[in-house]
């Protein structure tokens, strides 16, 4: 009996891998094709020919650019990208409070991302061509406007800036604006004996909000290589090309192509190992039944 779970095992895994390979094959259709047909931009200039077309356009020079502005903080970074994260206490079970991230779709203050604008190219970019790429870092308080940070405090009092790194996890402080308290900055209730004094205290801050940004570094990019199409002189994201937006350093149209593949393959990789793992989960506990 045991075998024959495991031989169901095996097939059911083999199979998974078959359905998977499928899905790979079948589930874009189009996706190389537009890649190869569309047109490969290396002078920035936008051509009328493709109006309507996907176009590849080549950026070599990221270091050029006029800075992101988050209009709801009225702040200017000096990144050409930064996504806001904010996070919003939450108890999640009596005595237990957690910060859990807003997201894009939340109320505000929630998850954006930020774009300026690229120089040296007569396109205008839609930011989100560009969340692929670059490493992302920690904002600190000294990389912004000083005077803009305090007018907006002055204008909002009920909120304050400040520098916060969690003792506990030893991590790296990172820029914070809050409408509550550094104090209750860590989940509690999870590790440590709560205390009704304590629940009390952090029962009061429920609903608080903090704001953090991460820059995208682009130090590591020669160019970066854009897929989009040309809508006048902007460049937008087409949903019908099954990839992501941008891949860095990459010299031609065939290298693109390779890395759209291998960017494939890693996708169906970890969805396979998820899926073999809950077959194999499931199956330790059918052999533990029938031992």
């Amino acid at each position: 009996m045991k075998d024959r779970i495991i031989g169901g095992i095996m097939v059911a895994i083999g199979g998974f891998f078959v359905i998977v390979a499928i899905m790979a094959t079948v589930g874009r259709p189009g996706t190389e094709k537009k890649i190869k047909e569309a047109a490969w931009v290396t002078d920035g200039k936008v051509d009328p020919a493709n109006e309507g077309k996907n176009v590849i356009l080549v950026v070599k020079n990221l270091q050029d650019f006029e800075g992101s502005y988050d209009e709801d903080f009225g702040l200017h970074f000096p990144y050409l990208g930064v996504v806001r994260y904010a996070e919003r206490l939450e108890e999640v079970a009596y005595g237990k409070y957690k910060w859990n991230r807003q997201y894009e779709t939340d109320k505000f203050p929630n998850q954006k991302n930020i774009f300026g604008k690229l120089k040296g190219t007569d396109y205008e970019i839609s930011g989100d061509l560009l969340v692929s790429v670059g490493r992302l870092v920690n904002v600190h308080g000294n990389d912004l406007d000083g005077q803009e940070l305090k007018a907006y405090l002055k204008e909002n009092p009920s909120w304050q800036a400040e520098e916060w790194g969690s003792l506990r996890s030893n991590s790296e402080s990172r820029f914070y604006i809050t409408d509550t308290d550094t104090s209750f900055f860590e989940n509690y209730g999870e590790d440590e004996e709560t205390s009704a004094n304590g629940i009390k205290r952090y029962k009061q801050h429920v609903g608080g909000s903090r704001v953090y940004y991460k820059y995208r570094d682009f130090s590591d990019c020669k160019n970066v290589a854009i897929i989009g199409k040309q809508k006048g002189n902007k460049l937008v994201r087409d949903d019908s090309v099954d990839t992501i937006p941008a891949f860095e350093n990459v010299k031609s149209k065939e290298e693109l192509i390779k890395n759209d593949r291998l960017y494939l393959i890693g996708g169906i990789v970890v969805f396979a190992g998820l899926g073999c793992g809950s077959l194999i989960f499931f199956g330790i506990r059918k052999i533990k039944n029938a031992v």
